[in-house]
């Protein structure tokens, strides 16, 4: 018989962290430290490939607008760098 713990983490629903997609959330997720809840874009605007702001998953992002929601920033990893730089706004 195999027992498997499951911790329950109680989401810090202040915070949002915009991410560009699952991978990206992975790897915030990894890392074991953000408490808080995550907006994926499902992409990101590239002009020169036709994806503009309409064909990523930004209108759902008017949740911020919330009173609730205090901090939100932007996670952008580099693929060829594999660099995390993000760009963090207390609303």
């Amino acid at each position: 018989m195999y027992v498997i713990f499951v911790q329950i983490q109680v989401r810090d629903k202040s915070t949002i962290c915009v991410v560009a997609n699952d991978n990206d959330l992975v790897a915030m997720e990894n890392m074991q430290q953000y408490r808080g809840v995550y907006h994926v874009l499902d992409g990101l605007i590239s002009p020169m490939d036709g994806i503009g702001p309409l064909d990523i998953n930004i209108k759902s992002l008017e949740r911020a607008q919330d009173e609730t929601v205090k901090r939100l920033f932007l996670l952008q990893i580099s693929l060829k760098e594999k660099v995390q730089q993000s760009l963090f706004r207390d609303i």
